[in-house]
């Protein structure tokens, strides 16, 4: 049976705080791959699909 919660505590800080960039009202972050690793890409596109978070998936579907 699911609560509803989401359980982040599977995400680390790092994949947490570029998440949470999309989500808040500022500036998105670029991703650029000279910049962000693609493991880091990766983690990010997973916890941005699992938690609807469409602005975060379509940047990494460009970047990766």
């Amino acid at each position: 049976m699911s609560t509803g919660a989401f359980p982040l505590a599977e995400l680390v800080t790092e994949t947490l705080e570029l998440l949470f960039a999309f989500v808040y009202p500022w500036q998105h972050p670029t991703l650029r791959s000279s910049e962000t690793p693609f493991a880091l890409l990766s983690k990010l596109a997973e916890a941005a699909e699992k938690y609807q978070v469409f602005a975060a998936v379509n940047i990494c579907n460009v970047r990766m």
